[in-house]
Protein backbone atom coordinates (compact mmCIF):
# COMPACT_ATOMS: atom_id res chain seq x y z
CA UNK A 1 0.00 0.00 0.00
CA UNK A 2 1.49 3.38 -1.17
CA UNK A 3 1.15 6.52 0.93
CA UNK A 4 -1.61 7.85 -0.97
CA UNK A 5 -3.43 4.66 -0.79
CA UNK A 6 -3.04 4.92 3.13
CA UNK A 7 -3.79 9.23 3.17
CA UNK A 8 -7.11 7.64 1.12
CA UNK A 9 -7.60 4.54 4.02
CA UNK A 10 -6.83 6.82 7.14
CA UNK A 11 -9.17 9.79 5.43
CA UNK A 12 -12.48 7.00 5.08
CA UNK A 13 -11.75 5.76 8.51
CA UNK A 14 -11.71 9.20 10.19
CA UNK A 15 -15.11 10.04 8.10
CA UNK A 16 -16.97 6.77 8.72
CA UNK A 17 -16.01 6.62 12.53
CA UNK A 18 -15.87 10.36 12.99
CA UNK A 19 -19.35 11.25 11.56
CA UNK A 20 -21.30 8.76 13.48
CA UNK A 21 -19.72 9.85 16.62
CA UNK A 22 -20.42 13.08 15.86
CA UNK A 23 -23.65 12.43 14.76
CA UNK A 24 -24.52 10.54 18.11
CA UNK A 25 -23.50 13.67 20.11
CA UNK A 26 -26.10 16.23 18.36
CA UNK A 27 -28.94 13.72 17.98
CA UNK A 28 -28.85 11.15 20.53
CA UNK A 29 -27.78 13.17 22.99
CA UNK A 30 -29.28 16.57 23.13
CA UNK A 31 -30.06 16.78 26.58
CA UNK A 32 -29.21 20.24 28.57
CA UNK A 33 -29.22 22.26 25.32
CA UNK A 34 -26.48 19.58 23.63
CA UNK A 35 -24.26 19.28 26.56
CA UNK A 36 -22.38 16.35 25.78
CA UNK A 37 -21.61 17.74 22.23
CA UNK A 38 -20.60 21.12 24.29
CA UNK A 39 -18.38 19.18 26.53
CA UNK A 40 -16.77 17.73 23.91
CA UNK A 41 -15.95 21.09 21.65
CA UNK A 42 -14.47 22.34 24.77
CA UNK A 43 -12.25 19.22 24.87
CA UNK A 44 -11.67 19.91 21.21
CA UNK A 45 -10.93 23.47 21.50
CA UNK A 46 -8.49 22.80 24.43
CA UNK A 47 -6.20 20.46 22.23
CA UNK A 48 -6.47 22.14 19.19
CA UNK A 49 -5.64 26.00 21.32
CA UNK A 50 -2.29 23.87 22.07
CA UNK A 51 -1.51 22.56 18.75
CA UNK A 52 -1.73 25.95 17.34
CA UNK A 53 0.31 27.70 20.12
CA UNK A 54 2.74 24.71 18.89
CA UNK A 55 3.37 26.12 15.37
CA UNK A 56 4.76 29.25 16.81
CA UNK A 57 8.12 29.84 18.58
CA UNK A 58 9.25 28.11 21.64
CA UNK A 59 10.03 31.55 23.18
CA UNK A 60 6.88 32.60 23.29
CA UNK A 61 4.90 30.01 24.97
CA UNK A 62 7.70 28.63 26.79
CA UNK A 63 7.28 29.34 30.22
CA UNK A 64 6.49 27.95 33.64
CA UNK A 65 2.40 26.53 33.74
CA UNK A 66 2.31 27.01 29.96
CA UNK A 67 0.72 23.54 29.52
CA UNK A 68 -2.02 24.61 31.58
CA UNK A 69 -2.33 28.50 30.78
CA UNK A 70 -2.38 27.94 27.05
CA UNK A 71 -5.30 24.90 26.90
CA UNK A 72 -6.98 26.98 29.84
CA UNK A 73 -7.47 29.97 27.24
CA UNK A 74 -9.06 27.29 23.99
CA UNK A 75 -11.90 26.92 26.57
CA UNK A 76 -12.68 29.87 27.80
CA UNK A 77 -15.48 31.22 25.03
CA UNK A 78 -17.09 27.62 24.50
CA UNK A 79 -17.54 27.61 28.44
CA UNK A 80 -18.77 30.87 28.71
CA UNK A 81 -21.21 30.75 25.51
CA UNK A 82 -22.55 27.50 26.80
CA UNK A 83 -23.43 28.77 30.53
CA UNK A 84 -24.89 31.59 28.60
CA UNK A 85 -27.09 29.29 26.14
CA UNK A 86 -28.62 27.92 28.79
CA UNK A 87 -29.43 30.92 30.96
CA UNK A 88 -26.20 30.43 33.70
CA UNK A 89 -24.84 33.64 33.00
CA UNK A 90 -26.12 36.79 31.09
CA UNK A 91 -24.71 37.43 27.90
CA UNK A 92 -22.76 40.64 29.01
CA UNK A 93 -21.28 38.41 32.06
CA UNK A 94 -19.92 36.26 29.15
CA UNK A 95 -18.45 39.24 27.55
CA UNK A 96 -17.10 41.00 30.26
CA UNK A 97 -14.68 37.78 31.31
CA UNK A 98 -13.90 37.60 27.50
CA UNK A 99 -12.34 41.42 28.00
CA UNK A 100 -11.16 40.60 31.08
CA UNK A 101 -9.34 38.16 30.06
CA UNK A 102 -7.46 39.82 26.81
CA UNK A 103 -6.64 42.77 29.70
CA UNK A 104 -4.68 39.96 31.72
CA UNK A 105 -2.78 39.25 28.91
CA UNK A 106 -1.73 42.53 28.43
CA UNK A 107 -1.63 43.40 31.98
CA UNK A 108 0.68 40.64 33.40
CA UNK A 109 3.03 42.16 30.28
CA UNK A 110 3.94 44.82 32.75
CA UNK A 111 5.27 43.30 35.43
CA UNK A 112 8.44 41.23 33.16
CA UNK A 113 11.41 41.27 35.08
CA UNK A 114 13.77 40.01 32.74
CA UNK A 115 15.09 42.30 30.11
CA UNK A 116 16.11 40.15 28.08
CA UNK A 117 12.15 39.35 27.88
CA UNK A 118 11.05 42.68 27.02
CA UNK A 119 11.36 42.01 23.06
CA UNK A 120 9.67 39.29 23.13
CA UNK A 121 6.30 41.10 24.49
CA UNK A 122 4.65 41.83 21.50
CA UNK A 123 4.74 38.75 20.49
CA UNK A 124 3.60 36.94 23.67
CA UNK A 125 0.73 39.52 24.04
CA UNK A 126 -0.17 38.94 20.15
CA UNK A 127 0.02 35.07 20.32
CA UNK A 128 -2.44 34.54 23.69
CA UNK A 129 -4.90 37.20 22.77
CA UNK A 130 -4.73 34.90 19.21
CA UNK A 131 -5.24 31.76 21.23
CA UNK A 132 -7.78 32.83 23.33
CA UNK A 133 -9.94 33.84 20.45
CA UNK A 134 -8.83 31.17 17.80
CA UNK A 135 -9.95 28.07 17.29
CA UNK A 136 -11.98 28.75 20.68
CA UNK A 137 -14.90 31.83 19.97
CA UNK A 138 -15.26 30.30 16.65
CA UNK A 139 -16.13 26.62 18.16
CA UNK A 140 -18.16 28.45 20.44
CA UNK A 141 -20.33 29.47 17.75
CA UNK A 142 -21.30 25.82 17.39
CA UNK A 143 -23.22 26.07 20.75
CA UNK A 144 -24.66 29.42 19.16
CA UNK A 145 -26.62 26.89 16.45
CA UNK A 146 -27.58 24.68 19.38
CA UNK A 147 -29.44 27.29 20.56
CA UNK A 148 -31.93 27.59 17.55
CA UNK A 149 -35.11 26.10 16.66
CA UNK A 150 -34.13 22.61 15.48
CA UNK A 151 -31.14 23.03 16.70
CA UNK A 152 -30.37 19.11 15.93
CA UNK A 153 -31.43 19.30 12.50
CA UNK A 154 -29.17 22.32 11.84
CA UNK A 155 -25.91 21.44 13.90
CA UNK A 156 -25.94 17.91 11.43
CA UNK A 157 -26.44 19.92 8.27
CA UNK A 158 -23.58 22.62 9.35
CA UNK A 159 -21.26 19.42 9.89
CA UNK A 160 -22.14 17.47 6.91
CA UNK A 161 -21.77 20.52 4.91
CA UNK A 162 -18.40 21.08 5.92
CA UNK A 163 -17.24 17.73 6.29
CA UNK A 164 -18.70 16.33 2.80
CA UNK A 165 -17.17 19.70 1.11
CA UNK A 166 -13.61 18.63 2.37
CA UNK A 167 -14.25 15.27 1.34
CA UNK A 168 -16.13 16.13 -1.87
CA UNK A 169 -12.86 18.59 -2.64
CA UNK A 170 -9.96 15.89 -1.73
CA UNK A 171 -11.86 13.20 -4.12
CA UNK A 172 -12.04 15.56 -6.80
CA UNK A 173 -9.00 16.97 -6.75
CA UNK A 174 -7.35 13.85 -7.12
CA UNK A 175 -9.68 12.34 -9.80
CA UNK A 176 -9.97 16.02 -11.78
CA UNK A 177 -7.35 18.09 -10.26
CA UNK A 178 -4.32 17.73 -12.94
CA UNK A 179 -3.66 20.53 -14.63
CA UNK A 180 -5.55 22.78 -12.87
CA UNK A 181 -4.16 22.69 -9.36
CA UNK A 182 -1.62 25.80 -7.80
CA UNK A 183 -4.60 28.10 -8.41
CA UNK A 184 -3.57 29.52 -4.94
CA UNK A 185 0.55 29.49 -3.75
CA UNK A 186 -0.23 29.28 0.02
CA UNK A 187 -1.67 25.43 -0.65
CA UNK A 188 -0.16 24.72 -4.13
CA UNK A 189 -1.80 21.03 -4.24
CA UNK A 190 -5.51 22.95 -4.20
CA UNK A 191 -7.21 22.81 -7.66
CA UNK A 192 -9.86 24.59 -8.81
CA UNK A 193 -11.35 20.80 -9.39
CA UNK A 194 -11.46 20.16 -5.69
CA UNK A 195 -13.04 23.64 -5.09
CA UNK A 196 -15.54 23.12 -7.44
CA UNK A 197 -16.40 19.79 -6.02
CA UNK A 198 -16.75 20.86 -2.70
CA UNK A 199 -18.60 23.71 -3.45
CA UNK A 200 -21.25 21.41 -4.80
CA UNK A 201 -20.99 19.33 -2.23
CA UNK A 202 -21.95 21.85 0.97
CA UNK A 203 -24.74 23.01 -2.26
CA UNK A 204 -26.08 19.76 -2.50
CA UNK A 205 -26.22 19.18 1.50
CA UNK A 206 -28.46 22.57 2.37
CA UNK A 207 -30.69 21.96 -0.68
CA UNK A 208 -31.66 18.49 0.26
CA UNK A 209 -32.06 19.18 3.31
CA UNK A 210 -34.40 22.30 2.52
CA UNK A 211 -36.35 19.65 0.96
CA UNK A 212 -36.32 16.47 3.56
CA UNK A 213 -37.53 19.64 5.80
CA UNK A 214 -39.54 21.70 4.56
CA UNK A 215 -39.52 25.11 6.38
CA UNK A 216 -36.41 24.66 8.07
CA UNK A 217 -34.83 27.36 5.56
CA UNK A 218 -37.24 29.80 5.14
CA UNK A 219 -37.47 30.49 1.07
CA UNK A 220 -36.97 26.65 0.51
CA UNK A 221 -33.71 25.64 -1.80
CA UNK A 222 -33.61 28.61 -3.43
CA UNK A 223 -32.07 30.59 -0.31
CA UNK A 224 -30.52 27.01 0.94
CA UNK A 225 -28.47 26.26 -1.95
CA UNK A 226 -26.74 29.52 -2.18
CA UNK A 227 -26.45 29.51 1.77
CA UNK A 228 -24.90 25.73 1.09
CA UNK A 229 -22.15 27.62 -1.58
CA UNK A 230 -21.53 30.24 0.46
CA UNK A 231 -20.48 27.75 4.04
CA UNK A 232 -18.68 25.57 1.58
CA UNK A 233 -16.76 28.90 0.48
CA UNK A 234 -16.05 29.79 3.96
CA UNK A 235 -14.81 26.50 5.02
CA UNK A 236 -12.51 26.02 2.00
CA UNK A 237 -11.17 29.36 3.33
CA UNK A 238 -10.82 28.24 7.23
CA UNK A 239 -8.67 24.90 5.69
CA UNK A 240 -6.41 27.96 3.92
CA UNK A 241 -5.97 29.86 6.40
CA UNK A 242 -4.71 27.50 8.75
CA UNK A 243 -2.57 26.30 6.01
CA UNK A 244 -0.83 29.47 5.73
CA UNK A 245 -0.34 29.55 9.58
CA UNK A 246 1.33 26.06 8.46
CA UNK A 247 3.30 27.59 5.96
CA UNK A 248 4.69 29.97 7.98
CA UNK A 249 5.33 27.92 10.66
CA UNK A 250 7.47 25.53 7.37
CA UNK A 251 4.98 22.90 9.25
CA UNK A 252 3.00 20.08 7.18
CA UNK A 253 0.73 19.13 10.01
CA UNK A 254 -0.52 20.81 13.34
CA UNK A 255 0.10 17.65 15.35
CA UNK A 256 -0.40 14.16 14.93
CA UNK A 257 -3.50 13.19 16.85
CA UNK A 258 -5.52 12.11 14.07
CA UNK A 259 -4.26 9.02 11.34
CA UNK A 260 -4.13 10.45 7.43
CA UNK A 261 -5.22 14.14 8.48
CA UNK A 262 -2.44 15.15 11.04
CA UNK A 263 -3.28 17.42 14.11
CA UNK A 264 -7.03 17.80 15.78
CA UNK A 265 -6.89 21.52 14.17
CA UNK A 266 -6.20 20.36 11.17
CA UNK A 267 -9.32 18.45 11.25
CA UNK A 268 -12.24 21.66 12.54
CA UNK A 269 -10.47 24.31 10.88
CA UNK A 270 -13.28 24.74 8.71
CA UNK A 271 -15.77 23.50 10.79
CA UNK A 272 -14.47 26.16 13.39
CA UNK A 273 -14.24 29.10 10.51
CA UNK A 274 -17.58 28.40 9.63
CA UNK A 275 -19.47 28.44 12.37
CA UNK A 276 -19.86 32.15 12.65
CA UNK A 277 -21.12 32.37 9.56
CA UNK A 278 -23.45 29.57 9.60
CA UNK A 279 -24.93 31.09 12.68
CA UNK A 280 -25.35 34.71 11.15
CA UNK A 281 -26.21 33.68 7.63
CA UNK A 282 -29.21 31.35 9.41
CA UNK A 283 -30.19 34.34 11.42
CA UNK A 284 -30.25 36.45 8.36
CA UNK A 285 -32.60 33.76 6.55
CA UNK A 286 -34.79 33.51 9.48
CA UNK A 287 -35.17 37.88 9.54
CA UNK A 288 -33.98 38.03 12.88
Amino acid sequence: MNKKQRNIRNRLLVFFIGIPAIFALLVLLPQANHAAAALAIILVSSIATGELAGLFENHLTDYPGSRIVIPLLGMIFPVLWYLEGVNRIPVNTAVAIGVLAIALILGLQAFRRDPRAFAHIKGIASLHILLLLYPGIFLAYILRIATLPMSSHLLVIFVITVYLNDSAAYAGGMLFGKGNSGLLPISPNKSIAGFASGLFASGLVTTSASLLYPGLFPGGWITALPFGLIIGCVAIIGDLAESAIKRSAAQKDSGSIIPGRGGLLDSIDSLAYAAPFFYYGYLFLQGA
